[in-house]
């Protein structure tokens, strides 16, 4: 009895042994295998910093290159494609972690112009760059070659550029009953897309800001500002911006990474009017102390030179069906309220005379083709373009809804389809006045397209309510008044109800970045290359 008890324990202890034995071996192996995963999964890591690291590199290269090389890649076309494969062959060539290739046939059709796609490749990892010869005005949602001024609290989601200062405040400025008046309110907001990051550009200046609500004093026909403004020097706006934007919508602030690429408007118009084959004379050499006197002296030439070529029509009602001519020269002053307009691709009304674009009552008037204006511009009620359009005179957007061709758009950010869609494109030497647009409501029409002037622009959302989906730029002084919240009529003041909610900004703007390859042949042509990175992609 006593022996068979000692068995049974000596086998009890070995089967114990066996089983902590082989959990042992278990755990063992799990955390070989573990550390085996760990160790991969770190490679991985990596090798996927390492690869991105080489995309980024490949991408800044590229656009050096592009930025330092644009007056000879401009020379011509065979110079452009010679050596941009040169580039691309002596990067290649260094095992630098990334390869180049141009892929812009896989990506636009188009056969003729400055238009290249590269891509930068570095597995898995994969990003287009688009080289175009654009003006720069078209990149950014608010802009001014001179001094940018923005009162109250506008809503810009996009870049913002100005060359010289920036001027910020709290108190929003407008005028009623042709009495000038201000309402204070929030600081203006930077709302950024979910895959583009909206940055700010200050070139040559600094960041003028007021936040005491008491910026402005008023003189018997003007404002001034007060002693409440303050300066944020350029070197401390990339802590410091965040204290004039409202709440954490703020942008980035960046620099440059390439000149910018101005337009002349006078200069372009004389080009495409030439390109059709009416062939006008240079500009007079004469010298004169201002660019403002140059332009004034190049417009008139222009005026004058095609005062005597003869016109297609001088009956606006003929606008409908035009010719498929290389042009079509229209003299006088039309009244355009026709069920559409559409100029032939690739060819250029002329209009010799102030036009005036409004829908006749009954549907938006769809408006296709490139245009050409010698007097003034105005546009009224509900309008659809698909255009570009030069104006040497002024424009005034009154009281108009102008959406994109035929409601046709597609929406989103960077992406090839974005940038297929229908563009308006104005540009216009005199002033750009936009008023009375949804005042007092609160509808959603507004402005697509972008919106240039060589001019004075003063733009207002305060009693107003104006979305713009495009941009907004001045070679002068730009300056936007904008209130948060409620607006309605009143004497002498307008009844205000504000709102925190950033979406009750009565000025609204979205720029989404997009290209324009369809365009590029009658937009200006510019003396600098843009290299634009599209978005980081990764390889299934």
């Amino acid at each position: 009895m006593l022996k068979s008890q000692k068995g049974s324990t000596l086998i009890a202890v070995m089967l114990v042994f066996l089983v902590l034995t082989t959990l042992l071996l278990v755990l063992l192996a799990a955390n070989i295998g573990g550390a085996k995963r760990t160790e991969m999964r770190e490679t991985d890591i990596t090798e996927n910093l390492d690869a991105l690291a080489a995309i980024k590199e490949g991408v800044a290269v590229t656009q050096a290159f592009i930025t330092n090389n644009s007056p000879t890649l401009l020379t011509s076309n065979t110079t452009y494609d010679s050596k941009l494969k040169l580039f691309m062959d002596e990067e290649n060539a260094k095992n630098s972690g990334y390869k180049l290739k141009d892929v812009t046939i896989d990506h636009t059709t188009l056969t003729d112009g400055f238009t290249r796609v590269l891509n930068v490749t570095s597995p898995p990892y994969s990003q287009l760059v688009y080289v175009t010869a654009t003006p720069s005005f078209l990149k950014y949602a608010l802009g001014s070659r001179s001094n940018l001024t923005m009162n109250g609290s506008p809503s810009i989601q996009g870049d913002i550029y100005s060359r010289f200062s920036l001027n910020i405040s709290n108190e929003a400025l407008y005028l009623n009953n042709s009495v000038l008046q201000s309402k204070s309110t929030y600081l203006p907001v930077s709302k950024h897309s979910p895959e583009v990051t909206s940055e700010l550009f200050i070139e040559e200046g600094d960041l003028q800001l007021c936040t005491s609500g008491n910026c402005y004093s008023k003189t018997a026909n003007a404002f001034e500002k007060t002693a409440a403004w303050r300066t944020l020097s350029r070197e401390k706006l990339p802590i410091d911006i965040h204290t004039a934007f409202s709440d954490k919508y703020a942008p980035r602030y960046a620099q440059l990474d390439a000149p910018f690429a101005d337009i002349d408007i006078p200069g372009t118009f004389l080009e495409k009017v030439r390109d059709v084959g009416i062939m006008l004379k240079d500009f007079p050499t004469a010298f004169y102390d201002t660019e403002e006197k140059r332009n004034a002296a190049k417009v008139a030439h222009i005026r004058d030179e095609l005062a005597k070529e003869a016109p297609t029509y001088t009956d606006s009602k003929k606008l409908e069906n035009p010719p498929a001519s290389p042009y079509i020269l229209y003299r006088g002053d039309p009244n355009i309220n026709v069920s559409s307009l559409t100029v032939p691709e690739g060819k250029w009304l002329i209009i010799d005379g102030d036009a005036n674009f409004e829908d006749n009552g009954q549907k938006a008037l769809d408006i296709k083709g490139n245009i050409l204006i010698t007097g003034n511009l105005k546009l009224t009620g509900n309008l659809s373009f698909d255009s570009v359009i030069y104006v040497l005179g002024q424009t005034t957007i009154k009281n108009a809804d102008i959406h994109c061709y035929q409601n046709s758009c597609t929406t989103g950010t960077i992406d090839e389809d974005i940038w297929k869609n229908p563009a308006f494109i104005l540009m216009t030497q005199g002033n750009l006045d936009i008023n009375l647009v949804n005042k007092f409501n609160e509808s959603t029409s507004g402005i697509n397209g972008y919106l240039y002037t060589a001019s004075v622009a003063d733009v207002y959302g305060v009693g107003s309510l104006l979305n713009v989906t495009g941009g907004l730029f001045s070679k002068d002084n730009l300056t936007i008044n904008s209130f948060r919240g409620n607006a309605a009529d009143g004497t002498p003041e307008l009844k205000f109800t504000e709102k925190a909610d950033i979406e009750f900004s009565r000025f609204k703007i979205v720029n989404n970045k997009r290209l324009f390859f369809e365009q590029e042949d009658a937009l200006p042509k510019v003396k600098q290359l843009s290299a634009v990175p599209d978005r980081l992609e990764k390889d299934n």
